[in-house]
């Protein structure tokens, strides 16, 4: 054994951990499957209920390891990312003992 697992439990990163495999993201009624590929900013969400909507219709998918018979394979839709805010006040003296001296 290495150690304690770091992360939270019941995340999508401890779930694919264990998995180890192909997974994909499940539409219903649809009838539409896509790979799975989580970004860093999405494993740490819990997976219970899943975290992904379809595109198309807005209801909730499911994780399942094969691939459905009869679905049709799509791409994932692409994600908006959130714009970071940049800072516009400039920035607090510390002092001058936070300065650095050569």
């Amino acid at each position: 054994m290495v150690g304690p697992w770091p992360h939270r439990p019941g995340t999508l990163r401890a779930l694919l951990t264990i998995l180890k495999g192909a997974c994909y993201i499940v539409c219903r009624a649809c009838e539409r499957y896509a790979p799975l590929s989580a970004e860093r900013e999405d494993l740490d969400r819990p997976y219970e209920p899943c975290p992904f909507v379809c595109s198309q219709c807005g209801t909730r998918a499911e994780i399942v390891m094969d691939s459905p018979r009869g679905f049709t394979l799509t791409t994932p839709a692409t994600r908006r990312r959130k714009r970071l805010a940049f800072r516009k006040d400039p920035p607090v003296r510390l002092g001058p003992w936070h300065t650095p001296s050569f």
